[in-house]
């Protein structure tokens, strides 16, 4: 999406009109109008300087692979217990879960059965009711 945003400034830029008059025809902020006009003219390219990722991030693949073994070894431990047994905090544990592993977290709830003595008792205490 900002990529797109940029290209759209850029294709205008480069049909004569000015950052005042992109501002205008796309609604877009004059900040982001006048920065992304002043990198294209100076380095040529509407793109944003790469970014390195941090060395010491907690959701690298190692930390993954075991928590994903963890996982499959026994679904039901929750998510509090793997964040102590990786000395990271729950949050990095769910955000791995759900972002990097693509799994669901889940629990299992205790349910009423519904057997045909409760469904006739419900009926006949429902037509009580009403």
């Amino acid at each position: 999406m900002e990529q797109a945003r940029r290209d759209a400034i850029v294709g205008l830029a480069r049909t004569g009109h000015g950052p005042a008059t992109t501002k205008d025809l796309l609604g877009y902020p004059k900040k982001t109008v006048y920065g992304v006009c002043k990198n294209w003219k100076m380095t040529g390219t509407s793109t944003r300087k790469a970014h390195k990722s941090r060395e010491d991030k907690k959701r690298s693949a190692h930390f993954l692979a075991g928590l994903k073994q963890s996982i499959k070894s026994s679904p039901g431990t929750p998510m509090s217990v793997l964040a102590k047994k990786g000395n990271v905090s729950k949050m990095t544990v769910s955000r791995g879960v759900k972002e990097n592993l693509k799994m669901s977290s889940y629990r299992l709830y205790k349910r009423h059965i519904l057997t045909p003595k409760v469904k006739a008792s419900r009926l006949k205490n429902g037509k009580k009711l009403l």
